[in-house]
């Protein structure tokens, strides 16, 4: 099991191809959380998960997807970021708070806000 935070996000995605590098029988799962004043996220990369269900104790599956998958969506193309968008708009917000740090190597400051807004729309 791994954990980051204060990583950019190829920094991040690094991390999470490593761990999925070093896939067996046992995966290894990486959680990353960051917070930005009153904004914060978490991301589990778990891999492939499975659980009993308590009721049937039938067992279950999950695939989850690399973080590159989830921060590479093309923004204005991509049909099934559109759904995801109008779901969860927080998910929006995570990606154009990461681009910002990625471009600007620094998380945006609400003080700067409205010349930080025009660089990340650019």
């Amino acid at each position: 099991m791994r954990f980051a935070t204060g990583c950019n996000v190829d920094q991040l995605i690094k991390i999470d191809e490593s761990c999925r590098s070093k896939s067996t029988e046992d995966p290894i799962k990486l959680f990353t959380a960051d917070v930005f004043g009153m904004f914060g996220y978490a991301f589990a990369d778990l891999q492939q998960y499975k659980w009993f269900k308590e009721k049937s104790l039938e067992e279950e599956k999950v695939n989850y997807s690399p973080l590159k998958d989830i921060v590479n969506i093309d923004l204005k193309s991509d049909e099934e970021f559109k759904k995801i968008a109008l779901k969860n708009p927080v998910y929006l917000l995570f990606l154009v708070v990461q681009k910002f740090h990625q471009s600007q190597g620094r998380y945006p400051l609400p003080e700067h806000s409205q010349r930080h807004l025009t660089s990340v729309i650019r």
